[in-house]
C-alpha cells in the first residue's frame, strides 16, 4: 500500500477579514477524504494555515507528505522563512510582530516530526483537488453550523465519501469522480 499521503488545501475568507472556511482534501493510496471547517470571523492567511494543520493532524503514521497548497505565505513559509521569524522574535522583515506565531509554532513542530514536502501549487488552475479543496472553504466560509447540510446537492458527478469537520457538525460531504 502506498504510504505517501497527498493533501490539498485551501482557506477561504468572505471580506478578508470576515467569514472564513478552510477545506483539505487528502489522498492516500486509493482511499480519499475531505475536511472542511469555519470560523465566523478570520483572514484568508489564518484559514490557509489551519486548513494545512488539520490536514496534518489527520495523518497516521509517520507516511511520507505532499501538502499542496495555492498559498504561497504558507508554502514558503515554511520551506524559507518561518527559521528567520523565529530568529527575528516572530517579526517580519519590516520588524512587525508576525501573525498567527500559535500556528506556525504547531506547523513547525510537525514539519520537525513528519516528513513534509512543502509544494505550491497555482492557485484556479483547474487542478481537480485543489479545486475541491478551494470549494470546501468557500463552502465552509459562507455556511454556518447546520445550515451547510441542506447546502450541499446531491449531483450525480458526486458521490459521498467519508469526511471529518472539526466543529462535529456532518456536512454531507460529496466528491467529484
Amino acid at each position: 500500500m502506498d504510504q505517501t499521503y497527498r493533501i490539498f488545501t485551501d482557506g477561504s475568507a468572505i471580506g478578508n477579514p470576515g467569514p472564513g472556511g478552510w477545506g483539505v482534501v487528502v489522498i492516500q493510496g486509493k482511499e480519499r477524504w475531505e475536511m472542511s471547517g469555519a470560523h465566523p470571523w478570520t483572514t484568508i492567511s489564518e484559514m490557509e494555515l489551519v486548513a494545512a494543520l488539520q490536514a496534518l493532524r489527520s495523518v497516521e503514521g509517520r507516511a511520507r507528505i505532499e501538502l499542496h497548497s495555492d498559498s504561497e505565505y504558507l508554502i514558503y513559509g515554511m520551506r524559507a522563512f518561518v527559521s528567520r521569524w523565529q530568529r527575528q522574535g516572530w517579526r517580519n522583515r519590516r520588524g512587525t510582530q508576525l501573525q498567527h506565531r500559535e500556528l506556525w509554532t504547531e506547523l513547525i513542530e510537525l514539519n520537525t516530526s513528519l516528513p513534509i514536502r512543502w509544494k505550491w501549487i497555482k492557485s484556479h488552475n483547474g487542478h481537480r483537488y485543489q479545486s475541491r479543496a478551494e470549494e470546501l472553504a468557500y463552502r465552509a466560509a459562507g455556511l454556518s453550523g447546520c445550515n451547510r447540510r441542506s447546502r450541499h446537492n446531491a449531483d450525480d458527478e458526486f458521490r459521498s465519501i467519508r469526511r471529518r469537520n472539526t466543529d462535529g457538525i456532518d456536512c454531507g460531504s460529496k466528491l467529484a469522480v
